[in-house]
């Protein structure tokens, strides 16, 4: 259900979901590599995942395993999502 909510937002709406992602990331001081393990990849897919430049559409699923690692809930993270210009 969730998956093709993203589809019908579009590459714009991923691009932020990534956009938000990161500045999360780095906001929370979890190490890439903590991440990676509770996500269960590497942590050079962690930084794919997170890459502005990827233009593969992000598994809805990674996004949540990635909030969970760094203590986000996912609820708050897609409405400030929503809210970005």
């Amino acid at each position: 259900m969730m998956n093709d909510y993203l589809k019908e937002k579009g590459e714009a709406y991923d691009r932020k979901i990534r956009a938000r992602l990161r500045t999360k990331v780095k906001e929370s001081d979890v190490p890439i590599q903590t991440i990676a393990e509770s996500i269960g990849k590497s942590p050079p897919s962690v930084y794919r995942y997170l890459s502005l430049k990827n233009k593969s559409r992000l598994p809805i699923e990674i996004i949540v395993k990635i909030l969970a690692a760094i203590g986000v809930n996912e609820a708050e993270f897609f409405k400030e999502v929503d809210e970005m210009d």
